[in-house]
């Protein structure tokens, strides 16, 4: 009974983070096609740096 506590305890902090690292990404459809397309897709239109 103490193992399935643990894992839905690990199981929550692990949709956490990934609901945190979700919110982070612009996921519009104007980006992520111009992100596939391999445009620019910086604010202010300037190359960024890799």
């Amino acid at each position: 009974m103490s193992v399935g506590a643990i894992l839905m305890s690990v199981s929550t902090v692990v949709v956490a983070l990934d609901a945190q690292l979700l919110r982070r990404l612009d996921l519009t459809p104007a980006r992520s096609t111009a992100r596939l397309a391999g445009a620019d897709t910086t604010e202010c239109g300037a190359r960024a740096a890799v």
